[in-house]
């Protein structure tokens, strides 16, 4: 019988690389692995506060339901992937909404102006429907 060995790709050595004993090099690291939980804790906690002054924010009619919906997705987002994935992952994830809530922002004037136009244009046309003009 042949027995024949799968070579070990870096993904493989790279994950197993965790499971490796604590050296002299590593030592320092491990250290400050309660400073990363603390951060890590402080960070959701922060997250959900934030979120309570969006509530507060939307009762007193400062803001709008659609944006604290935006915003409590990406806060539950964020926390969902931080759980499953990993606090750097979490991070990033509520990083790109809101990237995506301020990018919406920016883009508010071309977005009103195009609409403005659209509408401009819809109502100069009806008007020349009605007045008896028609395309050729």
């Amino acid at each position: 019988m042949v027995v024949c060995e799968v070579p070990k790709t870096f993904a493989n050595s790279f994950w197993e690389f965790g499971n490796q004993p604590m050296t002299s090099a590593t030592r320092p690291i491990s250290r400050l692995a309660p400073l990363g939980k603390s951060l890590s804790s402080g960070g959701t906690a922060l997250s959900v506060v934030s979120l309570g002054f969006d509530v507060a924010d939307y009762s007193s009619g400062d803001l709008s339901g659609s944006r604290l919906g935006y915003r409590a997705t990406g806060t539950g987002v964020s926390i969902g992937v931080a759980y499953g994935l990993g606090g750097p992952y979490g991070a990033a994830a509520g990083g790109l909404f809101f990237m995506g809530e301020k990018a919406w922002d920016m883009t508010q004037p071309m977005r009103n102006e195009i609409s403005r136009q659209y509408w401009q244009f819809k109502n100069d046309f009806d008007n020349a429907l009605r007045s008896g003009w028609r395309p050729r």
